[in-house]
């Protein structure tokens, strides 16, 4: 019956829906969902790692200077190249515009600086050809440790961009979250509200 094919297909929708929920449509990674899902996974499961949070610097600027399909096919070019340099007992997502995370198991063989110095920063930062345009990257990370900073993805990326955004003020590539200082910090803050 008609009824029965428009149910049907209303219900292969409705799971295409949610696989492309778990992928990023721009670059076919994993998205931001299927990376909170295997961050609460692994939590659950007491694994112990760091979450990498990896920011392509001022892609809004690259958009708008060289147009967004410029920017999406950047986009896939940086995917493609973190995807040949994660490891598999490693995941992968693209978490926003310009932004990408990397859960790295503590029984890595790299540290979570190691991989963004030895790894990550030479395989993507210089030049990409995108199409007529060449386009010029540099990228920034920031780390959170799991358990310790953090048992969800929210929690550790929130932290990972507060270790990025500090180690940037410091012309710094990476940086690492750090408990002591971000208590300092609140307490700074507590003494100024008083």
């Amino acid at each position: 019956s008609n009824e029965l094919s428009y149910g049907i297909e209303r219900l292969v929708n409705a799971q295409e829906m949610h696989r492309l929920a778990r992928t990023n449509v721009l670059s076919g990674l994993p998205s931001r969902l299927q990376f909170e899902e295997e961050i609460a996974a692994l939590a659950a499961s007491d694994a112990r790692g760091t979450v990498l949070l990896i920011n392509i610097n001022r892609f809004d600027e690259i958009s708008s200077a060289y147009g967004n399909a410029a920017a999406v096919g950047l986009m896939r070019h940086i995917a493609q190249r973190l995807r040949s340099v994660v490891a598999e007992s490693m995941l992968l997502a693209h978490v926003g515009v310009g932004r990408f995370a990397v859960f790295l198991p503590a029984h890595g063989t790299q540290t979570a600086a190691e991989f963004i110095h030895e790894t990550a920063v030479p395989m993507l930062q210089g030049a990409y050809q995108v199409k007529e345009h060449k386009i010029w990257c540099t990228i920034n990370a920031g780390a959170a440790s799991l358990p310790d900073d953090g048992t969800t993805a929210d929690e550790l990326l929130v932290k990972a961009w507060d270790a990025l955004a500090a180690a940037r003020d410091l012309d710094l590539r990476f940086g690492q979250y750090d408990r002591a200082a971000d208590r300092v910090v609140a307490r700074q803050i507590s003494l100024e509200v008083e």
